[in-house]
């Protein structure tokens, strides 16, 4: 039974004419999102696509992102969401790596399409929104089918959903695969453990759909809430979003929260229906996460999960950032394990460590992918005995929390020492003035590795090296201080919001 395209129909049913999603140029029914998903399903079925297909989709955020991938799940075919902030070659490589048969995509991409669909050896199909192209098979035309009739066709809980592709920070991007079952699984989870939904909500998106932001956007609809889906992010827009559409839950990464408490017109705008404010993707500073919670209030909540084990995984409650008023440490939790898995530490042995032990942080549940889309070898060394091994360094405390200190590849041994490159991003962090700040561990002939700092000021501050290295030395040993500041006006950021360490690290060693 195709679990999820039934529920997509039940909203339909539920909701017929109240308001489903809402986009920069136009809104759409329930029913009309029903109707339209099942013409598009059929439509490409009758084009050749047959069940476990692969397939792109490749918008920001809109309403035909959405309609486009709801015809997928209807169809049994595997989607792929690709991030339109990706470069050509980017988009042409996952295409290439996962052998998409078709694409979906938005007409701004048009012209890269066609120039990948020349060098395709797998796309067959591509399908434009682009509803003034006669020459092109489009969306629209699909939707001129009349027939209204349902279109769902059977999946069982194995057969794979969607194929998420990893940032690639540490190498190429990898295409994890989600099954049927896990996707329910997580859906379960949101409601569960991370939004307590109901048909008076609205979700603004802000983030990409293609990425976290997106897997709540199913959650809502069979809920019954509506979806608002904003291209493209600007404070302002957001503000007045929330106050328009009267928007309860929205999801965000560190670094746009920091733009938010930082607009400066924000006190003009009713922010009051705000209920739930999720934040992931990245770690957050202590500093802003305090700001936050003064500028909105104990709307935050945290939430831990990876592209190989979608989230949520651990949630850190808005009940625990209030007790991470009085009781700090909280705060740098990432949280507790929710319904449905399990989450351990272990060392190099593979063995469970006790509380206050850092380790390995290690995954097991059915939200976790089956593998990587044909890569075996690193499939085999990533999941071992259904455990999934995240690669990100951390321990749990005798409360259940668990805290996040790094990422195994980010460990800098100086002079035999380990250095924990987030704890000495976030002692500098707590220098007023200072956005953000990255710790890398640099090839040294006499230390092995040496500290490296990369920082961003805030805009009419004032902040010079001596100063951020006697801030560390009150408050780190010696040899965690950076050897080396560098100062920059941005880090470079992935699609994701994630800071490309391996961007950075490339340009002191070329330059070294």
């Amino acid at each position: 039974m195709n679990q999820i395209g039934y529920l997509i129909e039940r909203s339909a049913i539920y909701y017929k004419e109240k308001v489903a999603l809402i986009d920069d140029e136009k809104s759409i029914t329930f029913e009309e999102v029903n109707e339209r998903s099942n013409a598009l399903a059929r439509g490409l079925n009758g084009l050749g696509l047959k069940k476990g297909d692969h397939v792109a989709v490749l918008f920001p955020n809109s309403i035909d992102f959405v309609l486009a991938d709801f015809a997928l799940i209807k169809a049994g075919l595997v989607r792929v969401p690709i991030n339109a902030r990706l470069s050509e070659s980017e988009i042409e490589y996952i295409l290439e790596d996962v052998e998409a048969k078709a694409v979906i995509y938005d007409n701004q991409f048009e012209e890269s399409i066609n120039r990948i669909y020349k060098k395709s050896r797998f796309l067959k199909l591509t399908i434009s929104n682009d509803s003034g192209n006669k020459d092109k098979i489009t969306m629209e035309k699909i939707f001129s089918d009349e027939s209204k009739d349902s279109f769902i066709v059977e999946t069982e809980d194995a057969d794979i959903f969607q194929i998420l592709y990893t940032s690639g920070t540490t190498g190429k991007p990898k295409g994890a695969m989600i099954n049927c079952r896990s996707r329910l699984v997580t859906i379960n989870n949101v409601l569960v453990d991370e939004l307590d939904i109901n048909e008076e909500d609205c979700m603004l998106h802000m983030a990409s759909l293609s990425h976290g932001s997106g897997s709540k956007v199913l959650p809502h609809f069979i809920k019954g809430a509506l979806n608002v889906l904003m291209k493209k992010f600007s404070a302002k827009h957001f503000f007045s979003a929330v106050e328009k559409y009267k928007v309860t839950n929205t999801f965000t990464v560190p670094t746009i929260l920091d733009y938010l408490v930082e607009y400066k017109s924000h006190e003009i705008y009713d922010l009051s229906s705000l209920k739930t404010i999720l934040y992931s993707a990245s770690p957050i500073q202590n500093k802003l996460l305090k700001k936050s919670l003064e500028f909105f209030g104990p709307k935050l909540k945290q939430v831990y999960a990876l592209t190989e084990a979608p989230n949520p995984v651990l949630v850190l409650s808005q009940k625990d950032h209030l007790l991470g008023i009085e009781k700090e440490s909280i705060l740098a939790s990432a949280g507790k394990e929710v319904l449905n898995v399990q989450v351990r530490i272990e060392n190099e042995k593979s063995e469970q460590v006790k509380f206050g032990e850092i380790g390995e942080i290690v995954i097991r549940g059915e939200n976790v992918m089956t593998g990587y889309w044909n890569r075996p070898e690193e499939t085999r060394s990533t999941i071992k005995e259904g455990w999934l091994y995240t690669g990100d360094l951390g321990y749990k405390d005798v409360n259940g929390y668990f805290y996040i200190v790094g990422r195994i590849k980010d460990v800098i041994i100086s002079g035999g020492y380990n250095v924990y490159a987030k704890e000495v991003e976030d002692v500098i962090c707590q220098l007023e003035g200072v956005r953000e700040a990255v710790i890398l561990g640099i090839p040294n002939d006499r230390w092995g590795e040496s500290v490296v700092a990369f920082i961003v000021i805030k805009e009419d501050m004032e902040i010079n090296e001596k100063r951020i290295i006697e801030h560390c030395e009150k408050k780190l040993a010696d040899y965690k201080k950076p050897r080396n500041i560098y100062f920059h006006k941005e880090l470079p950021k992935n699609s994701n919001g994630k800071i490309d360490k391996n961007k950075l690290k490339q340009t002191i060693l070329v330059n070294n």
